[in-house]
């Protein structure tokens, strides 16, 4: 469904309860042109979701090829390689957030880089 920014100032709640109701967007135009599109909550969810997904996949793709290039297994297995240590850095970071949970969160974040720092040439 396509509407004006006049019709949604003036229908708004009307509008709102259709989108949820039928769970279809709803295009918003302004002088004949799309603007903008609202969609409901959980598709929201969804598209952000998907969109993190698509990001995680884009920022994993250089750690994935330089796995396959040192070590030759496949492209799963670098991915499953990856998945993997970001479940035990992940860890890790938390239990040192536990451990000093008397310290505010900026400074252990700020210990953690410089930890990161320190042994990033390490093999």
């Amino acid at each position: 469904m396509t509407v004006t920014t006049t019709d949604l100032t003036r229908r708004t709640r009307e509008l709102l309860d259709r989108i949820r109701r039928d769970n279809a967007p709803l295009v918003i135009t302004r002088h004949g042109r799309p603007e903008a599109a609202l969609v409901g909550i959980d598709e929201y969810r969804a598209l952000v979701a998907a969109q993190q997904r698509w990001l995680q996949q884009e920022r994993d793709e250089p750690l994935i090829q330089q796995i396959m290039a040192r070590s030759g297994v496949s492209r799963r297995e670098a991915q499953a390689q990856i998945d993997q240590a970001r479940r035990r850095v992940y860890a890790l970071v938390e239990q040192a957030h536990k451990r000093n949970a008397d310290l505010p969160p900026d400074v252990v974040s700020a210990l953690i880089e410089e930890a990161r720092q320190a042994t990033r040439d390490q093999p």
